[in-house]
């Protein structure tokens, strides 16, 4: 394999210093190679350069809360994990949400029901219908309250502001091509 030039590695210090979901050498090295076109050196070869150059992270709170996030997602799933479905960490935390937002869809059905009956009867039953408005409505905040607590936990619809004035050129970078990579 030909040497990597110097804007090569710079590529893959790049994706494992500043990516979003910090990445492996190897991973880091692929999406460096994938996107500028080169074959990416073996793990050995990223490894002895980053520690020869002090390769650091930045510390990405985003990239700290998704590690966190996976971790805890494994942990959650071990006794699946142990009952033989394989599954990668970045899947299984995929699965999870999943699996919660497919709950938080279903938990939502009756309340849509009573609203329907609440329609179909405001006329025949208006007061019948009134109270089954204020059924729905409680039903509905507590149901908010309960899936805003489960989204917090699984920390499904946090969001980090970026201060970008004190973002170096190579950090703003990385933080457009991880917003445009496909995955």
């Amino acid at each position: 394999m030909a040497a990597l030039h110097d804007n090569q590695w710079a590529a893959i210090r790049t994706a494992w210093e500043f990516d979003p979901d910090e990445p492996s050498y190897n991973v880091a090295a692929t999406r460096a190679g994938e996107k500028f076109h080169f074959v990416p050196p073996a793990k050995s070869s990223i490894d002895a350069r980053a520690k020869r150059e002090n390769w650091t992270r930045s510390g990405n709170l985003n990239g700290i809360n998704a590690a966190a996030q996976r971790k805890a997602d494994t942990q959650m799933n071990a006794s699946a994990k142990d009952a033989g479905k394989a599954n990668t960490a970045r899947e299984g935390t995929v699965d999870v949400r999943a699996g919660m937002l497919v709950q938080h869809r279903g938990e939502w059905m009756p309340i849509t029901t009573m609203v329907k009956e609440v329609i179909d009867n405001r006329d025949s039953n208006p007061v019948g219908a009134f109270s089954k408005a204020k059924l729905a409505k409680a039903a509905a905040e507590t149901l908010k309250i309960k899936q805003d607590g489960e989204r917090r936990a699984w920390g499904m619809d946090e969001t980090q502001e970026i201060d970008i004035s004190a973002m170096t050129d190579a950090e703003l970078d990385a933080v457009l091509k991880s917003k445009t990579r496909k995955h």
